[in-house]
């Protein structure tokens, strides 16, 4: 309900209601606006209770007075307040809102040009007596009075025996349970989906930071590796210098002690020489002494 009408029945009327369709199927609700408004002379006679005679005695009362404001009311409206039937009762508040503002704005331009009495014949007192006046006409309520009683048949026709009413409502009962159920189930299989949705995001999520994770750690033990890689290289190198130097080196004095000892060699050659030839002076002058 909107809040339109809530402020209206509250403060207007005095009327706090928690399920429209409820609070106003049996049409004592309905009398109670009306009352309010002095368009329900016959509101003591309405009653208080769900049963269909109470019911049928309740909206055939109101019937007269809803035809007198202009609404647009039969029995196939009542029987759908009185089974409950959703948005029914709404657009019957909002029709019956705007006829009892209009009828308030006429009396207001009556007194206001003061043609009030001259319209009516005399001054009546706002509510159901100056619509009474304004519409008397005898044929006309003949024609009312059997509308009426019309209205009434219909209405017990149409709601057919006590039982069968109150099995339609009953009914009904369930049957909104069985939406208010479905409805829970619906909604409990939408979180359900949704927790599903959620829980498969989230492990997406974790999947993709577990490789977003395990790529970076790779990454660094790949250049890890690298760097260990680079510095054996570089290692094996050096120990290659190293034991290329060191070999040049033996080389070097394995030459140079060959070398040496070539040159001390040729030494011995030539002090050998020497001494052969000194030798052999020696013999050629003994022989040469000798002979002479």
């Amino acid at each position: 309900m909107s809040d339109i009408l809530k402020a209206w029945l509250a403060e207007e009327v005095g009327l706090q209601l928690y399920n429209v369709e409820q609070d106003f199927a049996s049409g004592f609700a309905f009398g109670k606006v009306m009352q309010t408004y002095g368009m329900q002379p016959d509101f003591d006679k309405f009653e208080m209770k769900r049963s269909p005679d109470a019911m049928v005695n309740n909206y055939t009362r109101l019937q007269a007075s809803f035809q007198k404001l202009g609404v647009k009311f039969d029995s196939r409206t009542a029987n759908a307040l009185m089974r409950e039937e959703p948005g029914v009762a709404l657009r019957l508040l909002y029709s019956l809102k705007q006829s009892l503002s209009q009828v308030h704005k006429d009396v207001q331009k009556f007194q206001h040009t003061g043609k009030l009495g001259k319209e009516l014949g005399a001054t009546v007192p706002v509510g159901r007596a100056l619509l009474d006046a304004q519409q008397h006409n005898s044929q006309k309520e003949q024609y009312t009075t059997a509308q009426q009683r019309f209205f009434e048949e219909s209405m017990r026709k149409n709601a057919g025996s006590n039982n069968a009413l109150m099995e339609s409502m009953h009914l009904r009962q369930y049957m909104e349970e069985m939406y208010r159920l479905e409805r829970r189930a619906e909604l409990g299989g939408s979180k359900e989906r949704m927790a599903a949705t959620n829980a498969r995001s989230a492990f997406r999520s974790g999947q993709l930071n577990k490789m977003e994770r395990l790529r970076t750690e790779k990454t660094k033990r790949l250049d890890h590796d690298d760097a260990v890689h680079a510095a054996l290289l570089k290692r094996q190198s050096d120990l290659e210098r190293e034991e290329l130097r060191i070999e040049l080196a033996l080389s070097e004095t394995a030459r140079r002690k060959k070398l040496e000892e070539l040159s001390h060699a040729s030494l011995d050659v030539s002090y050998g020489i020497d001494a052969f030839e000194i030798n052999l002076k020696r013999l050629v002058k003994g022989n040469g002494g000798g002979g002479g």
